[in-house]
């Protein structure tokens, strides 16, 4: 899957070039955050409905003897806001435009990594997770879709890379 940078190009892509999404320069349907901020308002920064990209978090899982698999946590959110808060009918139509609109953008990132494109190579399906969210920002629902992408990682020890070290006369596994 590459760079963060990588994945949220091509998730800028996907909401340029979803029917729905219709993301511009001069309707601003697109953003990324950091979960942290959820808890802020975005004021109006941007259109809805909108797609927004999480920064990811990574974990580091053992494979097998040739290195270890750097899983990085992929999440994004496909929100819409309603005009008011108590219109329960208004975030039930929300939830639903909202889902349809998750489905058509997992229907991209599957055809993609099916066509080996680099952004979603690794994107795994298997441990993909969708829940609701809202309120957030003001008066938005939607759902956010969390997912994994595993990618070898190969982590070397490079003493050049730290003071005053030398390479050990034993040898590591």
């Amino acid at each position: 899957m590459g760079r963060l940078k990588d994945f949220n190009t091509y998730m800028l892509e996907v909401a340029t070039n979803t029917k729905s999404i219709k993301h511009s320069e001069q309707e601003k349907h697109y953003f990324r955050f950091n979960m942290m901020e959820l808890a802020k308002s975005m004021g109006s920064r941007v259109e809805f409905p909108a797609i927004g990209v999480e920064t990811s978090d990574f974990t580091l899982k053992a494979g097998d003897d040739d290195g270890i698999f750097l899983d990085r946590g992929i999440g994004f959110i496909i929100i819409n806001q309603v005009q008011q808060p108590d219109d329960f009918d208004a975030i039930e139509t929300i939830y639903d435009d909202c889902l349809e609109i998750v489905m058509d953008v997992l229907g991209k990132i599957h055809k993609d990594k099916n066509c080996e494109r680099p952004e979603v190579y690794n994107f795994d399906f298997d441990g993909l997770n969708i829940q609701p969210i809202g309120p957030v920002f003001t008066n938005c629902y939607g759902w956010r879709v969390e997912s994994g992408s595993k990618e070898p990682s190969h982590i070397q020890y490079d003493a050049s890379k730290f003071e005053n070290e030398t390479e050990p006369d034993y040898k590591y596994k």
